[in-house]
């Protein structure tokens, strides 16, 4: 079968990953590196500081070849899924685990990045206390989500039922660009996602400032949880045998949000 591997971030990975993987990027530094235009996501206004890595993915999702038996593994430069538990879990992230730059310059190996089992290797999942609505509006603002689901429903890519799935269910994938997905998979979820940031971008976005300047990209990331925990389900993935460990690259025993 064959494979792609990809580092997806606004900037170049702290430390060398594996051979086979490639940097993303728009403007190349070495021949290695994955080249993509983004000029017609920006031209959309799917610009990196409201949709973070989905930017870059939405791009990258427009050169992947048709083959259906081909899998995409997917990093961040800094974030990525393993299928053993490296390093020690953070004080301020439960779902996490943390690595130094050192721990993966001498430990991690290009098989951690493998699936144990089939196509698949998802981020670990997490619990929505209350409900992934609640949680949203913990930590964002609210009318943001809502309003990007309404937006959704009335372009046709987002049923009422899904929509009302995706906002309480209590489960909850962090980070679900990050792992091992079956391109075909991979490819239906990145262009519904693209549809439903360009829905709400034509609705009810509204810029907003510091932090919360990527609402969209917000957004955009309970969503996949949503859909890539329905392909789960759809596919009948083990979902104990696809779960592999969020890992982090952090000098210290927390976990810093990219600002």
């Amino acid at each position: 079968m064959r494979s792609f591997k990809f580092i997806i971030g606004h900037k170049r990975p702290v430390v060398p990953f594996p051979a086979g993987f490639q940097f993303v990027t728009s403007r190349p530094a070495v021949p290695e590196d994955a080249v993509v235009s983004m000029q017609e996501v920006q031209a959309a206004g799917l610009i990196d500081t409201r949709v973070g890595e989905y930017a870059f993915l939405f791009a990258l999702c427009r050169t992947l070849p048709q083959q259906s038996d081909t899998t995409v593994t997917i990093a961040q430069y800094r974030r990525f899924v393993l299928n053993a538990p490296l390093g020690e879990q953070p004080r301020n992230v439960p779902f996490a685990r943390v690595v130094s730059t050192d721990q993966f310059s001498q430990q991690v190996k290009s098989e951690f990045f493998e699936p144990r089992a089939g196509n698949w290797l998802v981020s670990t999942v997490a619990r929505a206390t209350g409900s992934v609505l609640a949680h949203y509006g913990r930590y964002h603002v609210l009318r943001d989500w809502m309003r990007f689901c309404s937006d959704a429903v009335d372009a046709g890519c987002l049923t009422n039922h899904e929509a009302l799935e995706a906002s309480t269910t209590e489960t909850l994938i962090p980070a679900p660009s990050n792992g091992v997905f079956p391109l075909p998979v991979l490819r239906e979820h990145l262009t519904r996602l693209e549809q439903m940031a360009l829905a709400f971008l034509r609705g009810g976005f509204l810029d907003r400032p510091d932090y919360q300047r990527r609402s969209l990209g917000f957004c955009l990331e309970r969503m996949h949880s949503y859909l890539l925990l329905a392909a789960l389900h759809t596919h009948r993935v083990d979902r104990s045998a696809s779960q592999g460990f969020h890992t982090v690259i952090s000098e210290e025993a927390t976990v810093r949000e990219t600002r």
